[in-house]
């Protein structure tokens, strides 16, 4: 199996690490990845404030398994997102 966050349509909690985000002056895209090096991504959340390093538990929709557009790497998109806990960094 590929190396995707789950099934597409379904909802599961994940815990999850921010390495990356893009601001734009009309959306903001969230970069993430899990404990096995799974890499996600999604757009808009609801829930608390959370930092580049942060790692947090949410819970949202499986809605695409796509490609990374620059290392082809499975990347999974997510909606629906909402964060359960921030659980901070490990710094």
């Amino acid at each position: 199996m590929e190396k995707f966050l789950g099934e597409i349509k379904t909802k599961p909690e994940l815990f999850l690490k921010l390495t990356k985000r893009i601001s734009r002056p009309d959306y903001t895209m969230h970069f993430m990845v899990d404990r096995n090096g799974r890499k996600a991504m999604f757009y808009n959340y609801k829930g608390p404030e959370f930092n580049e390093g942060d790692c947090v538990l949410l819970k949202a929709t499986i809605a695409e398994h796509r490609r990374d557009k620059y290392s082809s790497e499975p990347l999974t998109y997510i909606n629906r997102v909402t964060i359960l806990e921030n659980k901070g960094s490990s710094k």
